[in-house]
């Protein structure tokens, strides 16, 4: 009978986690084989793949985001790419909706974030509106982001409604809305 001690092998298993937009990540785990007389034993090497939003890794688009965040969003790129893979919505255009809305990226955020943590213009018919307007408030920035970001999926991106263009008619009244979010995505992707 062989020693136990005389057998150690190498493997490579690929674990697949689905990710948005029907990405793959992968998760590689390595086991190490080596014939050795003293030991017997598996090391496991755990390398995980970055996630990838397009052509870029999430932390990259987090890196960007957080450059150009101000004010009450400063270092928020992590939560708005977080909430983004969660809901299945392009950052980009997310981020480029907010900082169009909010002005955030300019002077200071408007008082619809400053006072209702409202990052993306939503209005409301409920009784949590900002001051007198049609507008919503939330009890958070991270809840008003979240807020957002369900309100993107649900009514556009799940409705086919994924391009500013597409999204235009329904979003905003102004018909050079679009051009105005592309031109934000752009900024943002440098």
């Amino acid at each position: 009978m062989k020693p136990l001690s005389s057998i150690l092998g190498i493997y490579v298993l690929v674990l697949i986690v689905p990710l948005f937009s029907g990405n793959i990540q992968e998760k590689n785990i390595n086991v190490v084989e080596t014939n050795t007389i003293a030991t017997n034993s598996i090391v496991y090497i755990e390398e995980e793949t970055p996630i990838m939003i397009g052509d870029e890794t999430k932390e990259e688009v987090i890196e960007k985001l957080n450059k150009v965040l101000k004010h009450e969003l400063k270092n928020n790129g992590e939560i708005l790419v977080e909430k983004a893979l969660a809901y299945e919505v392009d950052p980009y255009i997310a981020v480029a909706i907010i900082l169009h809305e909010t002005g955030c990226n300019s002077g200071k955020c408007s008082n619809l974030v400053r006072a209702c943590n409202n990052v993306g213009g939503q209005k409301t018919s409920s009784q949590n509106k900002c001051g007198n307007g049609s507008y919503a408030k939330f009890p958070s920035i991270e809840i008003g982001i979240d807020k957002f970001f369900s309100n993107l999926s649900r009514n556009y991106i799940q409705k086919g409604l994924t391009t500013p263009e597409l999204m235009n008619k329904k979003y905003a009244e102004s018909t050079t809305w679009a051009s105005k979010i592309n031109y934000y995505v752009n900024w943002l992707k440098k």
